[in-house]
Formats: C-alpha cells, structure tokens, sequence
C-alpha cells in the first residue's frame, strides 16, 4: 500500500518551527507531517486530507472507483469533506455509529497491531539511548519504522475481504457474520431457458 500517504498530526505548541522542519526532513517520502494548533482531526484536517488522497489516486480515476470508509465523526462527514471527496472523484461510505468494530477493516485488523508494534518498537529504541531519554525524534523514528513495516509492508487485500469488500462478500469472516448475525448463502446461478 505504498501509493496512499500516512499522515502524522503535530500540535504547534508541542513542535516549534524548527523542530517541525527537522521532522519533517526525516520522514519517509509516504508521510506528510502537518502542523495545526491541536494535532486532533478536523473539518480543515479531513479536507485537506481528502484532496491529498485525490491527488494521490488522481492517475487511477479512469480505471478504478475509490471509495473512503469513515466513521460518524462530524470532521469526517461535514459538506467541505463530502465536496472535496466529490471533486477527487471519492465516494463516502459512513459506517455506522459503533459499527466500525465490525466493519471497519483498521479497526479489526491494524489498530491493535499497530499500537503494539509502536509500543514494542518505542522501548527497544529508548533502551538503546545511553540516558533512556524520550525524544519526539525517538518517537518518530520508532512510528517511521512502523509505518514502513506495517502499513507499508503487509498486503491488506485480506483485512477488506472478511468485512465483506472485496470478493463479492465470499470470504467474509465467520466472526464479522456472527457478529453481524449475517447468514451469507451463495447465489443460486440461473436456470437455462427449458430447465
């Protein structure tokens, strides 16, 4: 999933301007750092993420819908987001209100592993400093490798596949049904003319 870009928030009161262009120097290429007064998401934030996304896929418009799964946060479904999404030619697809434990694929297959791996990636780098000392450069490094691991370096195809986005719903997950109470029952093809 190395074309869609990872964005990472920063609060302005937490990262000056110099600190901010260092950061920003460090990042891999798929990661934009943006800088707001709150590093929490907003109408702004989603906007500007939305037209990132369109430019992003804007080469693969011809050839492929793209669809966006969000949950009902305000930021992520206000009418500057959904005009943006209109214009990058992305269609919105809300999930419903505590819905996403079931049908969001980062909630089911990333979040955990994610917040594990920074965890684990976070204390193996401070232990390697001679003070132990914690830096926003020590965090960033470990969620840069993160992202490079992870999100970068796993196929997702199956994530999308047990919620029942891709494969015309054949594979979705015996868990998701159940939690769904979802009974998914093969097609039945059509009979031949005289049959």
């Amino acid at each position: 999933q190395t074309l869609l870009p990872q964005v990472v928030l920063v609060g302005a009161n937490q990262v000056g301007e110099e600190r901010f262009a260092r950061i920003r120097m460090t990042a891999p290429a798929c990661v934009r750092i943006w800088r707001y007064t709150k590093a929490w998401m907003s109408n702004a934030v989603m906007v500007r993420y939305v037209r990132l996304l369109g430019r992003c896929l804007q080469e693969y418009r011809r050839t492929y819908r793209f669809i966006l799964y969000v949950d009902v946060l305000k930021a992520h479904i206000c009418p500057a987001v959904l005009r943006a999404a209109s214009a990058a030619n992305i269609w919105i697809c809300v999930v419903p209100a505590e819905m996403t434990w079931v049908l969001q694929p980062c909630d089911i297959h990333l979040f955990a592993c994610y917040k594990q791996m920074l965890t684990e990636e976070f204390q193996r780098r401070s232990g390697l400093t001679s003070t132990g000392e914690i830096s926003w450069e020590l965090m960033l490094d470990s969620l840069w490798q993160v992202i490079l691991v992870l999100l970068q370096g796993r196929d997702w195809s199956h994530a999308f596949e047990t919620v029942g986005l891709r494969k015309k719903q054949t594979r979705i997950s015996t868990c998701t049904q159940s939690k769904l109470r979802y009974e998914f029952y093969a097609p039945t093809p059509p009979l031949r003319a005289g049959e």
